[in-house]
């Protein structure tokens, strides 16, 4: 008689991350891998395809718990960094020390890798004060450079959870669209982008976070929800890249849409027209060009009468696509 598959139970620090799983869409058949933290690990029931959007059903079984995770459990994450910090010679010390110590394993029996990973620090921010001189000194070298033009930008709400999606056609997207507004705000970025020297640091000391595009990204999805139900704006484009020289939106993903059926806060669509001629995808070099930045009213995602989350958010990303695209 085979017993019931039971569910786990995790009690190391939340920030530790604790799993990073190994998982196939069963729709397309593309690889994801998924980090999980303490809390997420409980909770999670599944992941969304980044290639096809299709939801896949799954749950944590016995083979995805690392083999190191019950002395980790007993013994400490600061009990281990402490016993590291005693033996420079990690072939000498304990198991666990050794085990602290090692990079990525992969066995050929499990369906994961899994490391011991010390916290993520948050990057460095600016003061708000002094993102606000920023944005004034950038919006007023935008005026002249790109002859930037807003409407509606009083359609954007002073205070409390929101999210402003807009079309994505260049590096310059976030500078623009969060040059005027006068609250704090975060953007989801591509990680490599924070990467580099200039573009990237300005980004991420006026509040970018890192969006790993080519895998799921549960714990910036948690950060962004924290952030938005505590009152915070957060910018997406939802397109995921940048547009061609045409200018032509590309197909919208739903996670914009899911972050704002879950936090339960108003979306404010932007167009951005005529960025496709300053630095479109296909181009290694910013030219000068005309750029109006266009904020329509905010709307509030809801489902209909007996329609579930994903189909929710399908249908809302369709109408956000819809909005954004009519003022191009």
């Amino acid at each position: 008689m085979t017993q019931p598959k039971r569910r786990l139970t995790f009690d190391a620090p939340r920030e530790l991350l604790l799993l990073e799983i190994a998982r196939r869409c069963r729709a397309c058949d593309v690889a994801a891998r998924i980090g999980l933290t303490k809390q997420e690990a409980r909770d999670y029931v599944g992941f969304e395809c980044e290639a096809c959007s299709e939801w896949n059903e799954d749950e944590l079984a016995e083979r995805d718990v690392p083999e190191w995770w019950e002395e980790l459990r007993v013994t400490g994450l600061d009990t281990l960094r402490a016993r590291a910090d005693d033996h420079s010679d990690v072939e000498e010390g304990p198991e666990a020390v050794k085990r602290l110590s090692e990079s990525w394993r992969v066995s050929s029996e499990r369906r994961f890798v899994a490391p011991i990973a010390a916290p993520t620090e948050e990057s460095y921010v600016l003061p708000q004060w002094a993102i606000q001189l920023v944005r004034a000194a950038l919006f007023k070298l935008f005026r002249v450079f790109f002859r930037l033009r807003l409407s509606g930008v009083e359609n954007v709400p002073r205070e409390g959870g929101l999210i402003i999606a807009s079309n994505h056609q260049t590096y310059f997207d976030p500078f623009w669209v969060g040059s005027p507004v006068k609250r704090p705000l975060r953007f989801l970025a591509w990680d490599a982008v924070l990467g580099w020297f200039m573009i990237g640091r300005l980004m991420g000391w006026l509040g970018a976070w890192p969006l790993r595009t080519k895998q799921g990204d549960t714990r910036t999805y948690r950060r962004s929800v924290q952030w938005l139900r505590s009152g915070g704006a957060l910018v997406i484009f939802p397109e995921g890249g940048r547009a061609r020289a045409d200018g032509a939106l590309q197909p919208f993903k739903p996670g914009a849409a899911r972050l704002a059926l879950e936090a339960d806060v108003p979306v404010v669509p932007v167009t951005i027209r005529g960025g496709n001629r300053v630095w479109p995808k296909d181009r290694t070099r910013p030219r000068l060009a005309r750029v109006e930045i266009i904020y329509h009213p905010a709307r509030r995602f809801a489902p209909l009468p007996g329609e579930d989350t994903r189909a929710c958010a399908r249908r809302e990303s369709e109408q956000l696509y819809e909005t954004i695209n009519s003022a191009l």
